[in-house]
């Protein structure tokens, strides 16, 4: 179980992509109850405890959040400093910029930008 029960990067990502995929705290406890590979399902109680960051939650929570929300594996669980073994790494600039967690928000965004700009400019070249 992790101890970054109150880890705010972690907490906001997790509330984003519950926004994203508009899915309630009741909705994620249903999804991955019919996932069927938790053990003991969490209850929409739990999940509201996952997101305030006051309830831990175990690495294979994590992934199966991730798993049921159709994310990437580690799209969470990198704000842990943990990523499932299967995970892929980032094959495009966006997705490797997106995914370190060392970087601050402008240099994200100015990363990203870059990131777009060459393949747009590679995609131009191949015309």
């Amino acid at each position: 179980m992790t101890d970054d029960a109150g880890d705010e990067p972690f907490t906001t990502a997790l509330a984003e992509l519950l926004r994203v995929h508009g899915m309630s705290y009741r909705g994620l406890a249903a999804a991955l109850a019919e996932d069927g590979q938790l053990e003991r399902p969490p209850s929409k109680d739990t999940v509201a405890l996952w997101v305030r960051g006051k309830q831990p939650m175990w690495p294979h929570e994590v992934f199966a959040v991730e798993r049921v929300l159709d994310e990437r594996p580690g799209t969470l669980s990198r704000h842990l400093g943990y990523v499932p073994a299967d995970a892929a790494p980032a094959t495009k600039a966006e997705d490797a910029v997106a995914e370190d967690v060392e970087l601050r928000d402008s240099a994200e965004s100015i990363l990203a930008v870059i990131a777009v700009a060459r393949r747009q400019a590679q995609q131009r070249r191949r015309r």
